[in-house]
C-alpha cells in the first residue's frame, strides 16, 4: 500500500515558503506505509490550468510510486480532486478505482459549479463510491446519478485509549478556531455555567483566536480557558485522555473525527446535529443538540457535569470498537477492494 499526497493548497502558504516547500517532493516510510508528497502553491483548481497543474504534479508521483514498486491493483481516490486524477489514471492504465468523498462544501450545498463539473467528471468514472456520514451521502447523491454508499471514517483504538483524567472538571474543543466551528459561542455557553469549578481547553489555531481572546478577558475567564494552539496527534490524544468531556459546536461536520477519537478514549461528547455526529452519539454516549442553539449547549454542559456516571467510559470505548475500530473498518474496505479487483 502506498499513499500519495499532492498539497497544493493556498493554506499556511507563508510557513511552506518559509520551509523551503515550494514544489518540494517527499518520499518516506510512514508506520510501514510507504507515502510521497509534493507540497506547493497553485493556481485555484477551478481554473483550466491550476487544474492541469495539479494533475501534473500528481500523475508524477504516480509514476514514481510505479518505479518503485509497480502497478497498483486498486486507487482508493479521497475527495473528488483525487477521483479526477485517478479517473485520469484508470483511462491511462485501466485501474479501477474507489471514489471516498469527505468534503464538508458539499454537504452544506455551496460548492462552485466548476468543482460539481470537475467531482461528476471523476464519479461518473468510480467502480464504487462512498461518503463518510449519511448527510454527506444525502447531499452527494443530489449531485450523481450513481449508488453512494455509507462507510465512516475509522479511529486507531490502540493509540486513542483511555488514560488519566484531570481532577478537574474540564470540556475539550479540538478543531480550528473558525465561524463553523462555533468556537465563541463555546466560551459564552461556558461563561455561564452554574458551576465555576470547570475549565475549558481548546486545541487548534485559526482567525478567530484574536476575538476569542478578547471574549475570554472580558468574561473574566482567564484563569479558566486555556487556548492550547496546534497540538501533534501524541498531543490531541493528550488532551482527550486528560478531559471530561468532548465539545462539537459546529454548523456543520461531514463526519467529526475527533469524535470517535474522544470516544475511543472513553469520553462522552456534546456534539451538534451538524451532519456527521448524527449518526455516531448515542444516548448512552453523549448528547446531540442543535447548532448555534446557547441554551441547549449550556444545559448538556450542566448535565454532563452533573451526571458523569451516566457515561461509562468502557461503554463508550466498546461502542467505538465496534462501529469505528480501524480494525473493523479496515477489514470492510479489503472485502471492497478484492471484490471490485475481482471484477476488473
Amino acid at each position: 500500500m502506498g499513499v500519495l499526497y499532492v498539497d497544493v493548497s493556498p493554506a499556511l502558504w507563508r510557513t511552506k515558503l518559509q520551509k523551503g516547500r515550494w514544489w518540494k517532493t517527499q518520499m518516506y516510510t510512514d508506520e510501514g506505509v510507504y507515502t510521497i508528497r509534493t507540497d506547493g502553491l497553485n493556481l485555484p483548481l477551478k481554473w483550466p490550468l491550476g487544474l492541469a497543474i495539479y494533475e501534473q504534479q500528481a500523475l508524477s508521483l504516480f509514476k514514481k510510486y510505479v518505479a518503485q514498486h509497480g502497478r497498483p491493483d486498486i486507487l482508493h481516490a479521497h475527495s473528488f480532486w483525487s477521483a479526477y486524477i485517478a479517473m485520469r489514471l484508470k483511462e491511462k492504465y485501466g485501474i479501477p478505482f474507489i471514489y471516498t468523498e469527505h468534503l464538508t462544501l458539499i454537504q452544506e450545498g455551496i460548492l462552485f459549479q466548476k468543482y460539481i463539473k470537475t467531482l461528476q467528471i471523476g464519479a461518473e468514472n468510480a467502480d464504487f463510491i462512498t461518503a463518510v456520514s449519511t448527510g454527506l451521502a444525502s447531499a452527494l447523491r443530489q449531485l450523481l446519478p450513481n449508488k453512494v454508499q455509507v462507510i465512516p471514517n475509522l479511529v486507531n483504538t490502540s493509540f486513542f485509549a483511555p488514560g488519566q483524567r484531570n481532577e478537574r472538571f474540564t470540556y475539550l474543543v479540538v478543531g480550528d478556531l473558525i465561524p463553523r466551528k462555533a468556537p465563541l459561542l463555546v466560551i459564552e455557553a461556558f461563561s455561564k455555567l452554574q458551576h465555576t469549578d470547570t475549565k475549558l481547553v481548546f486545541v487548534g489555531e485559526g482567525p478567530l483566536r484574536g476575538e476569542m481572546e478578547q471574549l475570554i478577558h472580558e468574561k473574566k475567564l482567564s484563569d479558566r480557558v486555556v487556548l492550547k494552539g496546534r497540538l501533534s496527534a501524541n498531543g490531541v490524544r493528550d488532551a482527550l485522555q486528560a478531559a471530561s468531556c468532548l465539545l462539537l459546536a459546529s454548523k456543520s461536520e461531514t463526519f467529526g473525527v475527533v469524535v470517535i477519537e474522544a470516544m475511543s478514549c472513553g469520553l462522552p461528547v456534546i456534539a451538534t446535529r451538524s451532519g456527521g455526529p448524527d449518526d455516531i452519539i448515542t444516548p448512552q454516549t453523549g448528547i446531540l443538540i442543535d447548532p448555534e442553539n446557547e441554551h441547549q449547549l449550556i444545559a448538556a454542559m450542566n448535565y454532563m457535569y452533573l451526571n458523569p456516571e451516566k457515561y461509562p467510559s468502557e461503554v463508550t470505548r466498546e461502542y467505538v470498537i465496534n462501529h469505528f475500530g480501524h480494525q473493523k473498518i479496515a477489514q470492510q474496505w479489503i472485502e471492497y477492494y478484492r471484490e471490485i479487483v475481482d471484477k476488473s
